[in-house]
């Protein structure tokens, strides 16, 4: 019995939930594809370089695809320009979470994270459509408020 009343609240929790959603004007939609990303993040980088414009994602024939139908690693040849440890943690601290930061402490010998090349093209590819898409279900939600 007790199974069944927690089942129905989560249910009606759940419900409930699906009115709660977010939702932006018309003109923010439009942003989606021009100055944001197809998913709403900033495509422009930082000023000190650290973050580079995003330009587009990952590609869709970015890595071939093996006999069980598995998309291999598109990134499998690149190697990082340094590695971060718990030795060299202090120059890059500014860049990192509290929470890297404290693994480096708590995992000293074996905690590491590689500086990979290019982030931008690491990003997911998203293409027009689902600019469109996603402008389309912004203004909708918009108009229903």
């Amino acid at each position: 019995m007790r199974k069944m009343i927690l089942q129905c609240g989560a249910l009606a929790l759940s419900l409930l939930a699906a009115n709660v959603m977010a939702a932006v004007s018309p003109e923010e939609a439009n942003k989606l594809g021009t100055s944001l990303t197809p998913l709403g993040a900033e495509k422009a980088g930082n000023a000190d370089g650290s973050i580079p414009a995003w330009t587009g994602g990952i590609p869709k024939n970015a890595g071939a695809v093996d006999s069980k139908g598995f998309l291999a690693d598109p990134f499998a040849s690149e190697k990082p320009l340094f590695t971060i440890t718990a030795a060299t943690v202090d120059k890059y601290k500014d860049k990192l979470s509290d929470g890297q930061v404290a693994m480096f402490k708590r995992y000293p010998e074996t905690y590491k994270i590689p500086g990979l090349p290019d982030p931008p093209h690491r990003g997911p590819a998203a293409g027009n459509l689902r600019v469109g898409q996603a402008q389309r279900a912004e203004c909708e939600q918009h108009q229903r408020r």
